[in-house]
């Protein structure tokens, strides 16, 4: 395997890879393929971040964030349609991105509801049908972070701007990386496949009505970073029930480690160290080949954000409940869902029985 094809293996791929290597010279080599890989991974996030910033306003930094994932995601992993509307998916999920998650945040809780229902359903539905990809952890973690990070209607225009020119240079990405690819499915087909019958759309309906409950109550209730908890029960709700309980015991669990580091940080760290704190919880994510890790340096950048705004205690006390608070409400939500799913079913079953 040559350099660079290494360089664009996962962290966790890596690391077995030099556990297993006992030629020194290989594994020096794939030791500094990781480390090169992660640091140049950082310099470009920060360069766009920084260039977003520049043109379009420090506001729509995280329109920055969110185009970087879109690129880390689709020069990688296709849509399963061919090519011409695989461009226009990706151009609808950023259409999406621009109005959505505003429009929610400027109505009444209701409507505010079924606006956030509608998006990321059809979201799932564009984007998410092949399971094993679990693209919903990247497409609606970003449709959660625009909606998290709002902007006033004099700045929405830049945001806007942002999100366009952003959407069309992921467009052409797309089609440069997956253009050879051949799928007879078209958009129109996603949305055929769709059904409440299947496993998959039971799980994108799960995952939906669920997100969009949990922004709701947290409308009203008035709490503050609410795209927390939408994070977490993102998270946490996966299409497997094992794997949603693994997540559920580690998720809080290493929330806790992260928010202790973050304190230890600030007390030990030379302010200017500081400072950087959340580029560093980014660098170590990309060294992270477990959930566990990557939950405790994610951590960073989200409490670095916050620390301003509500001060260091709120921010960590806030992080810690709201993580909890997701999780918990995923797999109640799951298992209430799942209950209901099935006493629909017999119901179904018994009318047709006595039908016969």
């Amino acid at each position: 395997m040559n350099f660079y094809t290494l360089m664009q293996c996962d962290a966790l791929t890596l690391k077995n890879m030099i556990k297993k290597q006992t030629e020194k010279k290989k594994k020096r080599k794939i030791i500094l393929a990781f480390i090169l890989k992660n640091i140049l991974c950082i310099a470009f996030c920060m360069i766009v971040v920084i260039l977003y910033s520049i043109l379009f306003g420090t506001e729509n930094s995280i329109a920055g964030v969110v185009v970087l994932i879109a690129v880390l995601v689709f020069r990688f992993v296709d849509l399963g349609v061919n090519k011409v509307n695989g461009v226009i998916n990706v151009g609808i999920i950023f259409l999406i991105y621009t109005f959505f998650p505003y429009l929610s945040n400027k109505v009444n809780f209701a409507l505010g509801f079924f606006i956030d229902l509608l998006a990321i359903t059809v979201l799932l539905i564009l984007s998410c049908h092949n399971m094993l990809m679990s693209n919903q952890s990247t497409v609606i973690l970003s449709y959660l972070l625009l909606q998290g990070y709002d902007v006033t209607p004099e700045q929405f225009k830049n945001r806007a701007m942002s999100l366009v020119f952003g959407g069309i240079v992921v467009c052409i990405i797309y089609y440069v990386k997956h253009k050879n690819k051949k799928y007879r499915r078209s958009i129109k087909d996603l949305f055929l496949e769709f059904s409440c019958l299947s496993f998959r759309g039971r799980w994108q309906i799960k995952l939906a009505l669920s997100l969009s409950t949990l922004i709701l109550f947290g409308r009203i209730l008035g709490l503050e970073r609410i795209m927390w908890l939408g994070i977490a029960c993102l998270s946490v709700l996966q299409p497997s029930v094992e794997k949603m309980n693994i997540r559920l015991k580690h998720r809080p669990m290493y929330v806790v480690v992260g928010c202790i580091l973050f304190i230890l940080g600030s007390f030990i760290l030379p302010t200017p160290i500081f400072e950087q704190i959340g580029i560093l919880g980014g660098l170590m994510t990309g060294f992270s080949g477990t959930y566990q890790w990557q939950t405790v340096f994610n951590c960073f950048g989200g409490l670095s954000n916050a620390v301003s705004s509500l001060g260091l205690p709120m921010a960590i006390l806030l992080r810690i409940v709201y993580n909890t608070l997701g999780s918990i409400y995923a797999v109640i939500f799951s298992k209430i869902f799942d209950l209901f799913i099935s006493k629909l079913s017999c119901e179904k079953t018994k009318g047709l029985m006595r039908k016969i």
